[in-house]
């Protein structure tokens, strides 16, 4: 079985399948865009990202469009620009080598409002463990769209802006400021082991991590950067009743990966105030979005702010979660399982998200690692 959408058989909530090869990202770091500025309509962008397979002949996919997350508006729906966007984008490996990127054969293409668009493969080899860069330019009369997830100044990211008269750097100059960035959504060729898209809130994010090299950031990020290509799709305050509500852009993502770890439900119990047979209907519609990718469930973490009533929540959606193949990320941090008490040292002072040993301790703990190295292996 081949083709973009059946990556592998035994697809879905069962055996992990054996891959056969498919367009699949096989670079870290890709972000869905969720942030628009009306005010610069040019900007230049510069991603550092790891070959985590040979990538030969990448074909790189870019967003017209932006998640209206908290930032925002605070609806998670997919939200067009307002109106077509110019794009230019090349890959610059070796490091200072650039190589340019077409679309229909020619320099440049053009983003409907709302839309995506592909480039051409790319004439360039990169070897698995490599590091390389994507440099693009993005042109849009009513403004720019970002991600806040990006624009790392410690790993090389960079980014500028400009109302008008933005000098187009794909093909090499200096790129100044290191904010965030406009990011390909995918980087796709075609490869033979699984591509991820954790799928969760601002604890998938990576919200007060500390950002290290290679920059993957968050539990999910950390525990699959080092061995796969991945597209995070998280925002802040993202529930599972949002992405039942307003999902297509998520499908359209998870068309470049193989599997999809799913980590929602803290935001449900803490801001939703749902109950657990809610979260539970609303996490068995998302396992259903994605039928021809694995998709995994992720526990939910004891945080201290959880009150009785909101961890006996907890226990019985994770109860539900741990009946399918899932990453354990409460055990990790938990001083028991069910014992509704983080072990020391693994919170922020907000009580909400995990600090960097809480992250690294999810993404070192045994029987995750064993998970993923197992589903790896096909």
């Amino acid at each position: 079985m081949t083709g973009f959408h059946t990556p592998f058989d035994g697809a879905g909530g069962g055996s992990s399948g054996a891959l056969v090869p498919y367009p699949g990202q096989g670079a870290t770091r890709s972000f869905p865009p969720d942030y628009f500025y009306n005010v610069n309509k040019q900007q230049n962008s510069r991603i550092l990202r790891y070959a985590r397979t040979d990538i030969i002949n990448p074909v790189l996919r870019y967003a017209n469009y932006y998640i209206d997350g908290p930032r925002m508006g605070s609806t998670f729906a997919k939200i067009a620009s307002g109106a077509a966007a110019a794009i230019d984008c090349g890959i610059e490996f070796p490091l200072g080598t650039y190589t340019q990127g077409t679309f229909g054969g020619v320099v440049g293409g053009t983003i409907a409002n709302g839309g995506e668009l592909s480039s051409d493969p790319i004439t360039i080899t990169i070897p698995k463990g490599s590091i390389f860069v994507e440099r693009n330019n993005f042109q849009c009369a009513a403004g720019i769209i970002i991600t806040e997830n990006g624009g790392y100044a410690a790993l090389g990211d960079k980014w500028e802006g400009a109302v008008s008269g933005l000098a187009n750097k794909v093909m090499g100059g200096t790129i100044s400021n290191a904010s965030f960035v406009y990011a390909a959504i995918s980087i796709t060729s075609q490869i033979d082991q699984p591509s991820w898209m954790p799928l969760g809130d601002s604890l998938t994010r990576g919200l007060v991590d500390t950002i290290d090299p290679p920059g993957d950031k968050g539990f999910l990020a950390r525990l699959i950067g080092p061995s796969a290509g991945y597209i995070l799709a998280a925002e802040e305050g993202l529930q599972a009743a949002h992405v039942v509500a307003n999902n297509d852009y998520l499908i359209s993502l998870a068309s470049s990966v193989s599997h999809v770890p799913v980590a929602l439900g803290t935001n449900d119990i803490l801001i939703g105030g749902k109950t657990a047979a809610q979260i539970i209907t609303s996490l068995a519609a998302i396992y259903n979005l994605f039928p021809t990718k694995k998709v995994l469930g992720c526990t939910i973490i004891p945080s201290p702010v959880f009150t009785a009533p909101q961890h006996v929540i907890r226990q019985t959606v994770n109860d539900f979660i741990r009946s399918r193949t899932h990453f354990e990320l409460a055990d990790p941090v938990e001083t028991d399982r069910n014992s509704n008490t983080a072990k020391t040292g693994m919170f922020n002072a907000d009580n909400i998200h995990l600090n960097q040993t809480g992250f690294k301790t999810v993404a070192a703990y045994p029987p995750n690692v064993a998970l993923l190295n197992r589903l790896m292996a096909g």
